[in-house]
């Protein structure tokens, strides 16, 4: 369970890091030096994982598969909602979204403060990659 975790962590991150090659030069910054860590760990999380399994005894199981806690459910769901929605619809659209909601429902800031929060946000980042010329990759459905 856990080697084919790993095994999937390491293909999904070695599949993004080579999508990322074919970003612009700016774009591309954020993705490699994520991914290029996260794969290198993969790597090792895979390497650990087989020698712990080899050195099992013959007809030893694996451990009952860990079951996720409760209190780690919710972030997980922001996490992988926020990455689904942004291969989708693109990071510059999802993110002011994703930002104005978490401060709505979890923080439980006011309507002004995360309007305020997440528009500040969305003029940074289009700002920013106007001044430095970075294209911010559209969602899948906008491709």
């Amino acid at each position: 369970m856990r080697l084919g975790f790993a095994a999937a962590i390491f293909a999904v991150v070695g599949y993004g890091l080579v999508v990322a090659l074919d970003f612009h030069h700016g774009s591309r910054l954020f993705p490699l030096a994520i991914g290029i860590p996260t794969l290198i760990l993969a790597g090792f999380e895979v390497v650990r994982q087989v020698v712990r399994w080899r050195r099992r005894a013959p007809g030893e199981s694996d451990p009952p598969a860990e079951t996720i806690p409760a209190v780690s459910r919710i972030p997980l769901a922001w996490t992988y909602g926020f990455i689904g929605a942004a291969f989708l619809f693109g990071v510059e659209w999802v993110a002011p979204v994703f930002i104005l909601v978490y401060l709505l429902a979890m923080a439980r800031w006011s309507i002004f403060k995360a309007a305020a929060s997440a528009a500040a946000y969305y003029l940074i980042i289009t700002t920013l990659s106007g001044a430095l010329g970075l294209r911010i990759p559209p969602g899948w459905l906008y491709r």
